[in-house]
């Protein structure tokens, strides 16, 4: 049997087996439609194709009430705020960041973002519209010898100053919804 023939039996193989219970696609999650918050404060309609497409395109997870790890994701720190939206995002890199904002401006959806989720106002969810959320965009670059960082959109400053520290260095606090994007030592000379 040539290894084309092998492999491409193993696919039949595969793919005839069911899910073990418990189990199931991303795919199987997706509503037949939704209603979402609209940039005119109506409502804006999104078909199950709508979501799927938005889906395919995102490398990170499509959440919808109900789906597994929806509850978690919309919860910001202020425990006042108490917003649902329509769907969550939970971007995985810029490219992820790029195909929800075409999305939400291809179909006129209210759209939040959240970083961290520490912003006490709550802007980083909205009621009903898009939640773009970058938490786990969450990995922090020490260069000693400059003395910068690179600093993703969903790093708390825990993991700045714990990343920064090992180096010796130290950084200003952000507050409310600002990231501290770079650290420097200015008053040391090399």
């Amino acid at each position: 049997m040539q290894r084309r023939e092998f492999c491409a039996s193993l696919g039949g193989i595969f793919a005839g087996l069911a899910l073990p219970a418990g189990w199931a696609r991303a795919s199987d999650f997706l509503p037949v439609s939704l209603l979402a918050a609209g940039l005119n404060g109506g409502e804006v309609r999104l078909s199950r194709t709508d979501l799927s497409d938005l889906h395919a395109r995102l490398r990170g997870e499509l959440l919808f009430g109900g789906s597994p790890g929806y509850e978690q994701a919309r919860r910001v720190w202020n425990g006042m705020i108490d917003r649902r939206p329509a769907l969550i995002a939970r971007c995985d890199g810029a490219a992820d960041v790029r195909a929800c904002v075409n999305f939400a401006r291809e179909n006129g959806l209210l759209t939040a973002i959240r970083g961290g989720g520490h912003g006490v106002s709550g802007n980083a969810v909205c009621e009903g519209g898009l939640m773009i959320d970058l938490a786990p965009m969450n990995h922090v670059q020490v260069d000693p010898r400059l003395r910068t960082a690179t600093v993703a959109p969903g790093v708390l400053l825990g993991a700045l100053d714990h990343e920064s520290q090992a180096f010796g260095l130290a950084t200003t606090a952000g507050a409310g919804d600002y990231y501290v994007v770079a650290i420097r030592d200015e008053f040391t000379s090399d």
